[in-house]
């Protein structure tokens, strides 16, 4: 919320409408609000709703429907790290470093199958070997 604190501060209005940026900037926007409501709106719905209905009472989910919004908006935060692709577009030794690992990780997945292969002959073999007949 402050990063957005200062850039409204410095851009005005303009930041939800720069160009290239304007998809990024709406979404921080909103994750940023939905935190907020999170964080602030949402405890002091369920407070005074718990003080209009009384102790003891039931009642239904915090929020209600509003819950479930909250709850997508929580999910809706995990899209930030999308952010982090157009910092690997301008680096071009971190995106040298991601193609390696991911490389790396191609060659991993064969070693796994070799190690299961092996462990599972071996298996096979001691079940044989020390089994009972």
């Amino acid at each position: 919320s402050f990063e957005i604190a200062v850039r409204l501060q410095r851009c005005g209005l303009r930041f939800f409408y720069q160009r290239g940026d304007w998809f990024w900037n709406w979404l921080d926007a909103i994750v940023v609000f939905g935190a907020v409501v999170d964080q602030w709106v949402l405890p002091c719905v369920v407070y005074l709703q718990a003080l209009a209905i009384g102790p003891g009472k039931e009642q239904e989910a915090p929020g209600g429907k509003l819950g479930q919004v909250i709850t997508m908006l929580r999910m809706a935060r995990l899209l930030r790290i999308l952010r982090l692709v157009r910092l690997v577009k301008h680096m071009p030794p971190l995106y040298t470093l991601i193609l390696g690992i991911v490389e790396a990780m191609e060659g991993m997945f064969w070693v796994l199958i070799l190690c299961i292969l092996v462990l599972y002959a071996f298996s096979l073999m001691g079940v044989n070997l020390i089994g009972p007949r």
